[in-house]
């Protein structure tokens, strides 16, 4: 509470995405953040999902 009447602001959902898909495309193309999948294991998966279908 005492963030808030010092002054803290928020960001918009749609803001924060915006930024943050800009820092990300900024990065250096070889670093990893960590999280996820390595980027050839990622296209391996992507290229067997290509043409499947959820069955309802």
């Amino acid at each position: 509470m005492r963030a808030l009447t010092a002054g803290l602001t928020f960001r918009s959902l749609e803001q924060t995405i915006k930024e943050t898909r800009v820092w990300t495309l900024e990065l250096d193309k070889d670093r990893t953040l960590g999280a996820g999948l390595p980027r050839d294991r990622e296209a391996e998966v992507l290229q067997a999902l290509k043409g499947y279908r959820l069955q309802r």
